[in-house]
């Protein structure tokens, strides 16, 4: 399985994003993101392909460093939480907490940039 994760900023600096999981040549999993900014901080808005009627879920910027994002939704059951690290330059993990058939779940992205 791969795991891919596209970023492009728009025309009003927001950001916005593609995440797909390939199984061989099938797309098993689609969402895409958009990081907005907010008075707050920024909000992390992620719509799912056949989920969630089409409708955007947000997740609220909690923690914001130079190199990591935490983005918290607390009424979302998974994931509740949606945490960026940055490792090296080239390099970051993502990681997604909740609760899945009533237990704690955590699951690990790591990444590594592709240049063209």
């Amino acid at each position: 399985m791969r795991y891919y994760e596209n970023w492009t900023l728009t025309e009003n600096s927001d950001l916005a994003g593609e995440c797909f999981v390939l199984l061989k040549s099938d797309t098993v999993f689609f969402e895409r993101m958009q990081l907005k900014k907010t008075k707050n901080g920024w909000d992390y808005n992620v719509t799912v392909r056949n989920q969630n009627q089409a409708k955007a879920i947000i997740f609220s910027s909690t923690c914001i460093t130079a190199d990591s994002l935490v983005f918290e939704n607390k009424k979302h059951d998974y994931p509740n939480r949606i945490v960026y690290k940055k490792i090296s330059n080239d390099q970051l993990v993502a990681r997604i907490f909740g609760i899945q058939n009533g237990k704690p779940t955590t699951e690990v992205f790591p990444m590594k940039k592709v240049y063209p």
